[in-house]
Formats: structure tokens, C-alpha cells, sequence
């Protein structure tokens, strides 16, 4: 992340791209250039290449802590010598950080103008505009969750970190300014110390009961920032509390790679472990520009090279890299990551020379720069909300004529509750938050219970079960199987109270005849995806998913109501936009997935399935999957995916239009079989 310091327009040779430049606040120093630019290399290796550097993601925590100690080097400084304002740390701050940023924000709904079908460019409208406010940390976290698009899809997302930075420097000046005001320098140390060490609370905390919150809000994340600051603040003493120690560098360098490569995705973070990648930050900071490894290592011309254009170089990497993915609708192979890593390096250093250095350090008033920046990123907002409200702009000439395959890509379950639901049951949406209701006149009801696959399933349903004139409840919440008594094969958790609310609705309804349950049982029983990746927290014993499973038909066959267990449709190795067309990719992959393959990952689940006693258990893989091999489109070539395990909105109604008329013709079958 950029720092902000009072300097001179650096001269620079475009050849040695080297600035020789004298701070006026702070003497500059270029090992710190060439730590950011070891974290923001690691970020990108990571991005493109995690198996490479597994924990590169901590580059963002290196950048939280030289952008606190450079930042409180400036202010302290300032404040020492009587110069603080308020109105001119803000300038500063909006010349060197709005320029890089909008043009990429601009370039990004530019690109995505052309490239991305009206849902894709919703979200990214959405993006924007969080982007341009600086809330995308805020947004990021509140539409994190198993019914989520994956992170590689979001080209924006990496934006989160920039947004916890600038919430930090939306009340640390001032806070600064008021401590140094009642107490001085005395009072600053102190109150460093004790917002660190609430900071760090907060994100140890946030670790056991809030995980997603701890990574994308600020709270858990200040104590880096400040950690840094209080660096500064110890450096900057006549006669500073910590002395240099080459060793101390050698060893934060040492931590920094151990760090890198030993964490990865799975970890728990930031939480304790952050403090390895953090302190290293911190050991290599203060030794001073002189030691061996800040001299010789992080001095280096190229390295320095990277550190300058290190911000820009961050903003451009992620949104390429992302589009790409999105493009070829999964992983793209190394040679397109390769292109886009050049392309982000290329587009960084024509940013840092043409853009940054001459809005930041060229001639003109400071204010007057950084209010027309204001002004043009306020519009750069409006203008991502603007496509966000028109629903991603569908009528956009280029991208009509791919109507077709955009009518495929239609999520069903986008509205996830309705007034109706909760009329109906009485709950609020803490209680049950998908809960809908599909009034058809009828005086019987079926449940469409489970998962967000429930959720999924119900829109089918509730079409055709209207045509009969059978109304369909939906109960349902994201992650977790709506099974009564389960509670031993997890945590204590909000979703436990939401099974047992599902199933005092369910009982206290006489009018509900059928009950059907939808969960994605295999990622619950193997905690893994298709691909093998981890999913600890929604694992569950099959002992526990088996038991609280037939507990939960037990209780509502001896209510009289008939339970319909319908199993896991198969998921998809990649996402199912690889089936269709797009632009920059007119030619769709064709699609293959055996059946064995499937049956494999669903063994243990179905397992359990067929000793449950007192349901009608259907298996989907006959539906799906006929004649050995899986289909993801209808025989009127209608797609039945809208991502790699949820089904689209003609999934839904193919699905509910086989399950029903299963079940019609089983009882017409017994029916028939009564005697006379």
C-alpha cells in the first residue's frame, strides 16, 4: 500500500528509473522500496501461482506496517515542529492514492463494458463503486459465504486491504493530533501501546467467532498499521529506545520467506501467526538503511525499481488476472497468468511515470489537484453504481447478441426470502434467513427445506406445485443441513437455533403434507470440495450427519408428514460458463464428467442416505446422470448450472418437473396395487 511523505519531485532517469531524491520530512530510504517490493511480489506469485509462495498473501501485513511507520514519521514530525494540518495531510494523501486508483477503476468498467455479461458487470458496478468510497473491505465481508462467488471472479477484491488502510487514516491523524495536544510524546507511546494491544484482541477473537469479519474489517487489522507507527514513533526519539541489530534484520528477512512459504490459505489469520510476518516487517525497519540485508539486499536498483511502482503495480495485477479467470471460467493456464503478470508490470510503470509523478509532484496547487481528483472519483463511484442499479446494463449491443447463453447463466434463488415467508412462519430473517412462500390458493403445502441447494431447488417447485394448486414453503440458511438435534458435529453455533426453528414451523403447520430436503451431503461428510479443497468449517461427522439426519425424519414422519430426501446433484469440475459462449471466447469446451467420478465422491453420503428408515430417498445421479455419463444441459439444450454445484433456474424447474412426476407415478403405481 502507498505512504504518504513531503518530497521534492525526485529526479529520475527513465533508464535507471532510480530516484535521488532528499525527503524534507525523513530521509529516504530505499531498502523499504525494496521491502515493498518483496510483498508485493510475493502478493502477485501468489495470486498467480499459490502452490509457488502458498503464504504470499501476508505482503498485504508487510504493507500495513511500513505504510504505519512511514505515515507516523510524518505526522510525529509535523506535530514536533508545529506544522500539522489536518486539510494538507488529507491533499497529500488523496495525490498520491486517487490517481492510480481511478485509473484503474475506470479501465476495469471499460473492459468490463465490452467483455462481461450483465451479472458479471453488475458485481463489478457494485465493486466500483465500493472501490471509490473505500468500503470494499465492508462489502467483500458482508458477501462472504458458502452461497458466494468465488474470490477469482471479483476483480476488484484485492481493493479490501486499500479500504482498511484508508479507514485507518480517516481518524489516526486526528487522534494523533488531540494525544499530542493533552499528553505529547509521552501520551502517544502510551496510547500506541494500548490500541495495539486492543487491536490485537480484537483479531484473536475475531479468529474463534468471526474469521471472515477479522480478515476484511479494520479493527483486527489497526494493530499492523499501528505497530508500525509505534516503530516510528520509538525511532524518532533523540535517543532511540530500540537499537539497530543486523542480526535482528537477518532474522525478520528470515521470517518474512518462512512466512511466505509455510502459511497458506488454510491458516488461521491474521490472528497470532500474523505477528511472525508483522515483527519481521518491524526487524528489518529498524535496522536502518545501512545494514547488510536493507543495503546490499533491499537496496538493490531493481528491486528498488519494483518497490516504486509497488502500488500501482498491486492495483493492475489482481483485475487482470481476475478477468482471466473469468474469461476462460476457471483456472486459465500458466502462459495467460504469465501475459497478465508482463501486462500488470507494463501498465505500472506507465502509471507511475505519466500518472502518478506528475499529478502528485508537477506543478500546480496540492489542494486544488486533490479536490479535482475528489471530484473525479466521487464520479467514478456514481458511475459503478450506475451500472450496478441498471442491473449490469443487459441491452449493451455487444453483449445482446450472446442472449442465448446469458439466459442460461440465470441464478435462481437471488431473492432469498419474501414478506410472504415470514407471514407464513412467523420467524424473522435471524431465525430463518432464505425463507419464501408461494401462495397458489391451495389448502396443502409442501417444505422445500436444507441449504442453500434447498434454496436453490425451490423456485421449481414452487412453478410447478402451483400449476395443482399445492402451495411451497422454503426454509432454509447457507452452510448447514436444517437437521433437528444436530449439534454434536459442530460447534455450538446461530445455525443450530435455525433447524430447530425450521422444525417447529414445519410441525406446527398441519397443512404441510411433504417435506423435502435438499443438502450438499458430500462436502459435509468429506470436508472438501469437488477439487479436493478444504472446507474444515463445514464439516460434520457422518456419524452425527446420520443420526441427526434420521432424528429429523423420525420427528416429522410421526407428525404424519411424508419426508422426500433428494440427494447431492452432481458438481461440476469448473464453473459452467465454460459451456457457453462469450466474448473473447466465442468457442464453449465441451463438457464431460463420468459417472463413476461422481458416484466416488457421493459413496459415503449415499450410504447413509439408503439406510435412512421412514423416507423416500431420490437419487439425482439417475437424473443427471443417464447412460454413464453426467449432462449439464436439458435435452432442449437449456443449462442446468449457474455455478459448480447450484442449479440455474431450469435446473430447478427440470429437477422439480422429474422428482414430481417420480413421485406421482410411484403413488399412481401403488395405487393400482390396492385390492379391490
Amino acid at each position: 500500500m502507498p505512504s504518504t511523505c513531503l518530497t521534492r519531485k525526485p529526479p529520475m532517469s527513465l533508464i535507471t528509473f532510480f530516484p535521488e531524491n532528499r525527503v524534507i520530512c525523513q530521509k529516504y530510504r530505499a531498502d523499504i522500496d525494496g521491502l515493498r517490493a518483496l510483498a508485493v511480489l510475493f502478493v502477485i506469485i501468489f495470486h498467480a501461482f499459490p502452490e509457488i509462495v502458498p503464504g504470499g498473501f501476508v505482503g498485504v501485513d508487510i504493507f500495513f506496517v511500513i505504510s504505519g511507520f512511514l505515515i507516523t514519521g510524518i505526522l510525529l514530525k509535523e506535530l514536533r515542529d508545529g506544522r500539522f494540518r489536518l486539510a494538507s495531510f488529507y491533499s497529500r494523501r488523496i495525490n498520491r492514492i486517487f490517481p492510480a486508483l481511478i485509473l484503474v477503476l475506470i479501465a476495469s468498467l471499460v473492459f468490463g463494458w465490452f467483455t462481461l455479461f450483465p451479472d458479471e458487470f453488475m458485481a463489478l458496478g457494485k465493486h466500483v463503486s465500493g472501490g471509490a468510497g473505500f468500503i470494499a473491505n465492508v462489502l467483500y465481508w458482508d458477501e462472504s459465504g458458502y452461497f458466494d462467488v468465488s474470490s477469482n471472479v471479483k476483480p476488484l477484491i484485492h481493493l479490501w486491504s486499500l479500504g482498511v488502510e484508508e479507514q485507518f487514516y480517516l481518524f489516526f491523524p486526528l487522534l494523533l493530533w488531540i494525544i499530542w495536544k493533552l499528553k505529547g510524546d509521552l501520551g502517544i507511546s502510551s496510547a500506541l501501546k494500548f490500541l495495539i494491544a486492543l487491536s490485537f484482541l480484537i483479531s484473536l477473537l475475531s479468529l474463534h467467532f468471526w474469521p471472515v469479519a477479522g480478515f476484511y474489517l479494520p479493527f483486527s487489522r489497526f494493530w499492523e498499521l499501528l505497530l508500525g507507527g509505534l516503530l516510528a514513533h520509538v525511532s524518532t526519539q533523540k535517543e532511540p529506545v530500540i537499537k539497530k541489530n543486523h542480526i535482528l534484520a537477518v532474522i525478520g528477512l528470515g521470517l518474512f520467506f518462512a512466512s511466505a512459504m509455510l502459511l497458506d490459505k488454510t491458516s488461521p489469520f491474521p490472528g497470532y501467526i500474523a505477528v511472525f510476518p508483522v515483527f519481521a516487517t518491524c526487524m528489518i525497519i529498524q535496522n536502518g538503511p545501512d545494514g547488510f540485508c536493507n543495503s546490499m539486499l533491499l537496496s538493490a536498483r531493481p528491486i528498488v525499481f519494483i518497490g516504486l511502482m509497488s502500488y500501482p503495480l498491486y492495483l493492475w495485477h489482481w483485475p487482470l488476472l481476475s478477468f482471466a479467470h473469468i474469461i476462460y471460467a476457471g483456472t486459465p493456464p500458466a502462459w495467460i497468468k504469465l501475459l497478465a503478470i508482463t501486462s500488470s508490470f507494463i501498465l505500472a510503470f506507465f502509471t507511475y511515470v505519466f500518472v502518478e509523478r506528475p499529478i502528485r509532484f508537477g506543478i500546480g496547487a496540492r489542494r486544488i489537484k486533490a479536490l479535482a481528483l475528489a471530484v473525479l472519483m466521487c464520479g467514478t463511484g456514481l458511475a459503478g453504481y450506475y451500472v450496478y442499479a441498471q442491473k449490469g446494463l443487459p441491452t449493451r449491443h455487444n453483449i445482446v447478441i450472446y442472449q442465448a447463453a446469458m439466459n442460461e447463466i440465470n441464478r435462481i434463488g437471488a431473492i432469498k426470502n419474501n414478506p410472504e415467508g415470514f407471514r407464513y412462519t412467523g420467524a424473522t430473517w435471524e431465525q430463518i434467513p432464505y425463507c419464501k412462500f408461494h401462495d397458489a390458493g391451495g389448502v396443502e403445502t409442501i417444505a422445500v427445506i436444507g441449504d442453500s441447494h434447498a434454496l436453490a431447488a425451490y423456485d421449481g417447485f414452487a412453478e410447478l406445485s402451483a400449476k395443482k394448486g399445492i402451495n411451497t414453503l422454503l426454509m432454509a440458511f447457507s452452510g448447514m443441513p436444517s437437521f433437528f438435534g444436530l449439534k454434536d458435529g459442530r460447534k455450538m453455533s446461530p445455525e443450530i437455533a435455525h433447524g430447530l426453528e425450521i422444525m417447529e414451523n414445519i410441525l406446527k403447520h398441519p397443512d404441510i403434507t411433504k417435506v423435502f430436503i435438499f443438502t450438499r451431503g458430500p462436502i459435509y461428510l468429506t470436508g472438501t470440495d469437488f477439487d479436493g479443497v478444504v472446507s474444515e468449517d463445514l464439516h460434520i461427522i457422518p456419524e452425527f450427519f446420520k443420526n441427526a439426519l434420521q432424528h429429523t425424519v423420525d420427528v416429522l414422519a410421526n407428525a404424519g408428514k411424508r419426508v422426500v430426501i433428494v440427494s447431492e446433484n452432481p458438481e461440476l469440475p469448473e464453473s459452467p460458463r465454460a459451456y457457453v459462449e462469450r466474448p473473447l471466447r466465442p468457442v464453449a469446451k465441451t463438457f464431460h464428467l463420468p459417472v463413476e467420478i461422481v458416484k466416488t465422491r457421493q459413496a459415503e453420503y449415499l450410504k447413509i442416505l439408503s439406510s435412512i428408515k421412514h423416507a423416500t430417498v431420490i437419487n439425482n445421479i439417475d437424473l443427471f446422470c443417464p447412460n454413464g455419463e453426467c449432462h449439464i444441459f436439458s435435452a432442449d439444450g437449456a443449462l442446468l448450472y449457474y455455478d459448480d454445484d447450484h442449479l440455474s433456474k431450469a435446473g430447478s424447474l427440470f429437477q422439480a418437473g422429474a422428482i414430481l412426476e417420480n413421485l406421482e407415478r410411484n403413488s399412481s403405481n401403488a395405487s393400482s396395487r390396492q385390492p379391490d
